[in-house]
């Protein structure tokens, strides 16, 4: 399900814009031809000025004019979970579109997959691009199509987490492996309301006791995380 938009268009026909598959452009045009392929996104590119311990704080999060779909709204969960890698008071923004939702639901054969794509940037104070990215991710077999759709979000952002360095420590609640096609405990949440994100510490503690009086996490995992999060006071 990749379309263009209609102002990509008019560039593309202005040549202005490198013709890639028909897919929805969203970054500046002359930054498409200097990415790389990354080590888990499909393409990033990286300004010599970008300084990783800055980190960004989450901005715009938002779904492409063209797509048209049942399952737009799985969106939600995805500045939550980006929420995740943001360092407070960084000069810095990450926005990401998203540019490809697609999905397969053959519930009488209990088939089910999820496809999303995204591109994403982030800006200092200034406006100035610093990094900019875009992948593609797909899983299925889950037993609906919202819980492929929350595990590719949760790939995307691990992917990212990995390109950029930075230590992905918030995922309590999803514990899959590296290549995201399993997920062992399960348990994928449902995006909160705006007003419960992002946890303050008390909330974060709170929820680490209720996962290990419902034993869905160890004792030694319950330690781990618990000096994690203590470590933000």
């Amino acid at each position: 399900m990749k379309k263009m938009v209609l102002g990509s268009l008019i560039l593309l026909a202005a040549g202005l814009l490198p013709a890639l598959g028909g897919e929805v452009q969203t970054l500046p045009p002359a930054v498409y031809s200097q990415m790389k392929s990354g080590k888990h996104l499909a393409k990033i590119w990286i300004s010599p000025a970008w300084k990783g311990g800055q980190g960004f704080t989450v901005g715009k999060v938002e779904v492409a004019d063209v797509i048209d779909s049942d399952y737009a709204n799985v969106v939600d969960y995805l500045p939550y979970r980006l929420r995740s890698l943001s360092t407070p008071d960084s000069p810095n923004t990450l926005s990401v579109t998203v540019t490809e939702i697609s999905f397969m639901d053959r519930g009488s054969a209990g088939y089910f997959s999820a496809t999303m794509g995204v591109e994403g940037q982030i800006v200092d104070k200034d406006g100035k691009l610093l990094v900019a990215f875009r992948t593609r991710e797909t899983n299925d077999n889950r037993e609906t199509v919202t819980k492929n759709f929350e595990l590719v979000m949760n790939n995307i952002v691990w992917s990212l987490s990995r390109d950029l360095g930075k230590d992905f420590t918030h995922g309590l609640e999803v514990r899959q492996e590296v290549t995201g096609s399993k997920n062992p405990s399960g348990l994928v949440p449902p995006p909160p309301p705006p007003e419960q994100a992002p946890l303050d510490i008390k909330s974060r503690l709170l929820r680490l006791d209720d996962l290990l009086k419902k034993g869905l996490i160890t004792p030694e995992e319950y330690q781990a995380h618990k000096e994690q999060i203590l470590k933000g006071l």
